[in-house]
């Protein structure tokens, strides 16, 4: 394959992981990152090979496109072992009002990485807009907020592996015309929230949260991330033989320090991102087709994937009738993913 050898992969993947968070400030917690990067770099480079051996390019194959959808597809894997210290460029485009309410609600985060961002925010709003940020502060107020941020995080005892509950209105809507003949890629009128709620729990790895999450037209709870739930197998389990043993001589030793990290708050920056979270999620109608939906197509990480497959059938089984336009076909390779681009027009 002269178009793409796989021998040199691209650092795209590699330089938009800047710095890793040692939260301890510790040589203990400095080792446990520095192994994860190494992995991360090794799993990637390695898979770019693997994946450039068993789909070589076509004649038709753009090399661009083709180049890119083999690392898309390296790092789908490689991800699962990035720490979620992981320090990444974040932009936030809001309006005054709104600024505020987020802001606000962050100064009373349970980590200090997040307090210091508000403060450092608010401190720039304030100077450059200070008619719009001179609320006034309450004690009682602040001590409810204070409070309410130790129910942040979520974690579910028990590892359920997808259960869902509604309180949708069947009878309403099992003989409905406009639900039963909606065409492809055209969304629900948010009018039909009125007909109730959807209220989903699964596990999924914490990679794949950090996409779902991204919806804000559902509700979801911050999951705390933890070893408790295990490792999400597919990343192991979609590594060749040789690469997998050797990764999983690694997961097994980087698990037993990071059990060794005592504060639980602090011990979410060195856990991976393949490792398996307790997710909620509650939506109304639309919301619950729409995601399941969007995120049932080929170009979706496989371990989302599945899950939006599964809240599929479940809508399915509420209302056979309904019209619901979700891929229910198997992963496939193709190099729809290197024709992703977000581009500056």
């Amino acid at each position: 394959n002269e178009l793409y050898s796989g021998q040199e992969v691209s650092t795209r993947y590699v330089k938009n992981v800047r710095k890793v968070l040692n939260t301890l400030g510790t040589k203990y917690g400095e080792e446990i990152q520095s192994t994860w990067m190494s992995l991360y770099s090794k799993v990637l480079k390695e898979m770019v090979v693997y994946f450039t051996n068993k789909y070589p390019a076509l004649p038709s194959d753009n090399p661009r496109e083709y180049a890119k959808a083999i690392e898309a597809m390296a790092f789908d894997i490689a991800r699962g072992f990035l720490p979620a210290g992981s320090i990444n460029n974040v932009g936030w485009h809001t309006n005054l009002r709104q600024a505020w309410d987020h802001t606000f609600e962050m100064l009373f985060h349970l980590l200090p990485e997040v307090r210091d961002n508000a403060n450092a925010i608010l401190s720039s709003l304030q100077q450059r807009y200070p008619s719009s940020f001179n609320f006034k502060r309450y004690p009682e107020q602040d001590a409810f907020m204070r409070e309410c941020a130790k129910l942040k995080y979520w974690n579910s005892p028990h590892s359920i592996e997808f259960s869902f509950k509604h309180s949708i209105d069947v009878e309403a809507l099992q003989n409905h015309v406009l639900l039963n003949t909606r065409p492809v890629k055209t969304e629900l009128p948010n009018w039909y929230s009125h007909y109730g709620q959807l209220h989903f729990e699964f596990l999924l790895d914490f990679g794949s949260y950090r996409d779902l999450q991204r919806h804000r037209s559902c509700t979801q709870s911050m999951p705390l991330l933890t070893t408790d739930h295990g490792w999400n197998s597919w990343y192991t389990d979609s590594l060749p033989s040789d690469l997998k043993w050797y990764v999983m001589k690694i997961l097994h030793d980087q698990q037993i320090r990071i059990d060794g990290i005592e504060d639980p708050l602090v011990r979410q920056y060195y856990v991976a991102m393949g490792y398996n979270v307790t997710c909620k999620l509650t939506a109304e109608l639309p919301s619950a087709i729409y995601i399941a939906e969007l995120r049932s197509g080929q170009a979706t990480h496989p371990t989302l994937r599945a899950i939006a497959q599964r809240m599929g059938m479940a809508l399915k089984e509420i209302l056979p009738n309904m019209s619901l336009h979700c891929d229910m076909s198997p992963d496939e390779w193709s190099t729809l993913r290197g024709k992703q681009d977000i581009v500056r027009k």
